[in-house]
């Protein structure tokens, strides 16, 4: 074979490979970041209305995460929104972004740069937004949180389930209505409808999973925690499941 012929079989060689590495990319091409096709949601609602220990903001951070890590998808939006007494009239997500990918093909995609992109652009913000310090506040107005979150199309309301995670003392506090004075249930309902009037009094959730994560208080009376329950069995009581994906659950955190 002379030396023009070997030329042309090098370069069809390296043509015909460089086509199977292209077509092999589109083959296994990643899904975007943000994944249409995926419309299952994951919210945190953190409550940053009273300080608490060490031990239960680490508990938190550990919580949250590995519900991240494990049950949500890549390309699923992740939003964590933080309570405080502004949050009546300014409700919004500290973080929200979609869960990338934190794995790759080695034989077509830099696997070191896209670990590092998952670290550096989703896992420590996220982390760090979790683990902000969390400044004392006058009001709890988690009870209006939650039904304005209920209503959020952005972020909430999803067509397959959203996975709500609350990291709260469940203490409703404001000016209308304060759970540190409930001593019956049935009343401190029906306090609650009274200080509505005018907007959505009670949530709707549909295709919504659910977890109540307790932050203990030490300062309340045993009336009032068991109105406190009470109350909360009937906040989250009207829940619609159209795919069985969707619950109630509650676990208490350390402190």
């Amino acid at each position: 074979m002379n030396t023009r012929a070997k030329a042309w079989w090098i370069i069809s060689g390296s043509a015909a490979a460089l086509s199977l590495l292209f077509a092999a990319k589109l083959l296994i091409s990643p899904r975007p970041t943000c994944d249409p096709e995926i419309k299952a949601r994951i919210v945190i609602l953190l409550d940053h209305s009273e300080s608490v220990s060490t031990q239960t903001m680490d508990a938190i951070v550990e919580r949250a995460w590995q519900f991240i890590d494990t049950q949500t998808l890549e390309g699923e939006l992740v939003s964590v929104f933080t309570l405080s007494e502004l949050s009546k009239k300014n409700l919004q997500a500290s973080f929200s972004a979609c869960k990338p990918r934190k794995d790759g093909n080695r034989s077509i995609e830099d696997v070191r740069r896209i670990k590092h992109d998952f670290e550096e652009k989703f896992k420590h913000p996220l982390n760090n937004e979790l683990a902000a310090k969390i400044t004392d506040s006058d009001e709890s107005p988690i009870a209006q949180a939650l039904i304005d979150l209920s209503l959020d199309d952005k972020h909430f309301r999803s067509t397959d389930v959203t996975h709500l995670l609350i990291f709260s003392d469940f203490i409703e506090n404001t000016p209308k209505f304060s759970m540190y004075k409930c001593h019956d249930a049935t009343e401190a309902i029906q306090l609650f409808h009274h200080s509505r009037i005018g907007s959505v009094e009670r949530p709707s959730f549909t295709n919504t999973d659910i977890r109540m994560n307790i932050i203990p208080r030490h300062n309340i009376s045993s009336a009032a925690l068991a109105c406190r329950d009470k109350f909360w069995l009937w906040f989250f009581g009207d829940m619609k499941d159209t795919n069985k994906k969707s619950g109630l659950n509650h676990d208490n955190l350390p402190g």
